[in-house]
């Protein structure tokens, strides 16, 4: 029964070693493309400042900048209600307003290095539009971005995003490398116990 046990035992340790190595190493690719990207963007040529124009939230968030914003926005679902309902309805949406979980869409409008006017619209990550939207409130007017200037349109990214995903690239490969040594820990581990069986 206790050989058994042991065997048992060395099959899982074996198994999760194996499993470990194998994610850790994964995680590492996948980390290492991601880096690659983030390098790229960061090389993008040109640097400027985009004014946000305009900031489009998928779900609940409350981007109404006052209480009379806030009532010509729902004037149709408001009609009727008494001021104090009003406001006590604005308080519910705008005090705990949150962009997590939605999809935040910013319209950007830029010049680029031959002084032409550019808009673009573009998708931001969760992190991001938590720093730019909080409580219901856009917290700025504009933002840093970087683009080519083969093809300004497609290559604009936030700089933002760019520090964001360096930083996440970064905790994905201390990540894996902890898998990794885990993993041949752990192999090593069991070898020990298969040469003292």
């Amino acid at each position: 029964m206790g050989d058994d046990q042991q065997s048992t035992g060395r099959a899982w340790l074996y198994l999760v070693s194996k499993t470990l190595r194998h994610l850790g190493l994964l995680v590492v690719v996948l980390a290492l493309v991601r880096l690659g990207i983030v390098m790229f963007q960061a090389s993008l040529q040109n640097e400027t400042v985009a004014t946000i124009e305009d900031i489009w939230v998928q779900g609940s968030a409350c981007l109404a900048q006052d209480l009379a914003l806030f009532t010509m926005l729902h004037g149709a679902r408001l009609k009727g209600k008494s001021e104090a309902e009003i406001a006590a309805e604005y308080a519910r949406q705008c005090a705990d307003a949150s962009t997590s979980g939605s999809n935040v869409t910013l319209t950007l409008s830029w010049n680029d290095q031959d002084m032409r006017e550019r808009k673009t619209m573009l998708l931001v990550s969760t992190a991001v539009a938590d720093r730019l939207i909080r409580h219901g409130r856009r917290q700025r007017d504009a933002v840093r971005v970087r683009y080519s200037p083969a093809n300004p349109d497609a290559t604009l990214v936030l700089m933002e995003e760019v520090e964001n995903s360096h930083r996440e690239a970064l905790y994905m490969l201390a990540g894996a490398a902890l898998a990794v040594l885990l993993g041949l820990a752990g192999g090593a581990w069991h070898r020990r116990l298969l040469r003292a069986a």
